[in-house]
């Protein structure tokens, strides 16, 4: 670890330990003295401290954020310096999980989630463009998330000015490559708001359906994907997807930038408008097995096995299992096999009541009778199949067409 006490700017911070580390920089937690809050600080890593210009370039990336500073949206920076030649960033400290981390442990967001958090991604991309300055690395992990999933972007000190012919940050081609708009691919100083506006497609993609647009072993084969294949639509990966919501993606990830939204404001203002258009559950689904309304139509059972009597109706909105409290069927939280969103099982077609399942990006998989069910398919359930959460032998679940009197 660098030297404990830093003498910044603006005040005097402690070093408390390392949040995380990636290719060129290190973020740690530390506690801003007069203020008695805890912070970020941001720094690069030892051996590229050596190299003045790419100081220099950190920290006119960290005066770049600090211009959006104040947006409820962005996370705020407090201070940039440098000590002993090494260059430091200190920002607001978001205890909460980033967006990345949500899909690692939950599998993808119902769009009841989704939609709100990614409306305010995109009124923090909206805020940076009227500045004129171009995010360029619009991902998942770079979306944290405060209580009350109020949505925080982070790292617009690795962007640009709209004119400006230097980089504002280090390396040849800045972005992440599977989130990289097909211009981006090619020349990363040559993007304009447009590339933040592919890039915020593909975040979207990957919220709704758990799995990136495009994919590859290689860089080449990856950056000819995104230049010239069509993504798997959304709705082929995630049938449940709400009308139009797959159309917005679609247009948001168009391969020619006059094809895509305009502007992040149009952008959200599509995504407005569908939310409006949704009926959004005005309750959250209880911890037990919910009554059936003798209203609804109840396409099967789900009849948890080891003697239990649980019984969980699947009605058209299906029964999602798993440890978060969302869930039908709720596993007890402390059973770290079985993920916050773990599988739903659903009513593929109401009319002639199929039923599938779906994982929904667990870490140790669902099964059907011993085969997985892969990430982005579907297995339909016959009569007596067994639905496993892993392979522990614990929390299987049989389907039923119906209840034996």
């Amino acid at each position: 670890m660098v030297t404990k006490l830093l003498k910044g700017k603006h005040g005097v911070y402690e070093l408390k330990g390392t949040i995380g580390e990636g290719g060129m920089g290190v973020v740690y937690r530390g506690l801003a003295i007069e203020r008695g809050s805890e912070v970020a600080i941001k720094t690069l890593q030892a051996k590229f401290c050596q190299d003045q210009s790419i100081c220099a370039k950190f920290l006119r990336g960290a005066e770049v954020h600090a211009e959006l500073s104040g947006h409820p949206n962005i996370v705020e920076v407090l201070d940039w310096f440098d000590v002993e030649s090494r260059p430091f960033m200190v920002m607001e400290l978001v205890d909460g999980p980033s967006i990345e981390d949500e899909l690692h442990v939950r599998g993808l967001l119902p769009h009841e989630r989704t939609i709100p958090i990614f409306l305010q991604v995109l009124d923090s991309i909206g805020h940076a463009h009227s500045r004129g300055i171009i995010h360029r690395d619009i991902k998942p992990s770079n979306i944290l998330l405060s209580p009350k999933d109020i949505a925080k972007m982070t790292d617009f000190d690795i962007g640009k000015r709209l004119g400006s012919t230097n980089l504002t940050s280090y390396g040849q081609r800045l972005g992440t490559r599977p989130y990289m708009s097909p211009e981006q691919t090619r020349n990363s100083a040559d993007v304009g708001p447009s590339s933040d506006i592919y890039s915020l497609g593909a975040t979207l993609y990957e919220m709704c359906t758990n799995r990136l647009p495009f994919e590859a072993d290689d860089i080449r084969t990856l950056y000819d994907k995104i230049r010239h294949d069509h993504p798997v639509a959304p709705a082929d990966i995630y049938p449940f997807l709400p009308h139009g919501l797959e159309s917005i993606i679609l247009k948001a990830l168009a391969k020619e930038p006059s094809n895509r939204f305009g502007t992040a404001g149009e952008f959200r203002d599509a995504l407005r408008r569908l939310q409006q258009s949704i009926d959004f559950p005005k309750t959250t689904i209880a911890d037990e097995p919910a009554e059936v309304n003798q209203e609804d139509s109840v396409f099967g059972y789900l009849k948890l096995e080891s003697g239990s009597e649980l019984v969980y109706p699947i009605t058209r909105s299906g029964v999602q299992i798993g440890r978060g409290a969302q869930n039908t069927a709720r596993i007890p939280e402390d059973d770290l096999r079985v993920s916050r969103s773990h599988a739903w099982v659903v009513p593929l077609e109401l009319e002639e009541g199929r039923v599938v399942v779906l994982d929904l990006g667990s870490v140790n998989g669902t099964f059907v009778n011993g085969f997985r069910v892969e990430r982005g398919y579907r297995i339909e359930l016959n009569e007596g199949d067994v639905v496993e959460l892993g392979q522990h032998g614990v929390w299987r679940f049989a389907f039923h067409r119906h209840l034996n009197e």
